[in-house]
């Protein structure tokens, strides 16, 4: 497994953060809402689907990390788009 060096859940932040930043970029006429709700729960069933997986685990943190990115960008496409709008 590649890691950064960076602390595991940073490194969840950022990549949901960046992934929910490209999906609302490229679905511009879907909620935000929506799209933040449908990565957070794509989030919690990657993270479950570790309990199957020999040498992973699954984490409730793990997930509260990677829905923070996503409500990171979220907020941000929010205000961003608030903003422009006028």
């Amino acid at each position: 497994m590649i890691r950064t060096g960076f602390n595991t859940r940073l490194e969840h932040t950022v990549a949901y953060l960046v992934a929910g930043a490209f999906v609302i970029l490229a679905y511009p006429r879907k909620p935000i809402w929506f799209i933040a709700m449908i990565l957070c729960a794509y989030a919690g069933i990657l993270e479950f689907g570790q309990i199957y997986i020999p040498g992973r685990h699954a984490a409730v943190f793990d997930w509260i990390a990677s829905s923070a990115g996503v409500l990171c960008a979220s907020l941000t496409a929010a205000v961003f788009d608030r903003w422009a709008t006028g």
